[in-house]
């Protein structure tokens, strides 16, 4: 309790977006001296790894997988038959 009475007047400002995921911003943050934090979609990816493993698994597909795929991606995706 003496946490949330001792927060009581204090905010932070939080944006979600698209390019930064996370965007916050103290309340006391003036433009000499910026009290910010991002958290970015490339943040992301560099901790995941996922750029990376896209690509390792992109070179290790074997070609007979590619070709139908390649196959496939002439075709609408959103019929029945």
């Amino acid at each position: 309790k003496k946490e949330l009475a001792a927060s009581i007047g204090k905010c932070v400002f939080i944006d979600p977006g698209h390019h930064d995921i996370l965007y916050c911003m103290n309340e006391n943050s003036i433009v000499e001296n910026k009290r910010t934090y991002r958290y970015t979609s490339n943040q992301t990816a560099i901790e995941k790894k996922s750029r990376k493993l896209r690509k390792l698994c992109e070179n290790l597909k074997p070609d007979t997988v590619k070709a139908a795929e390649l196959s496939l991606s002439g075709h609408t995706f959103s019929t029945v038959n």
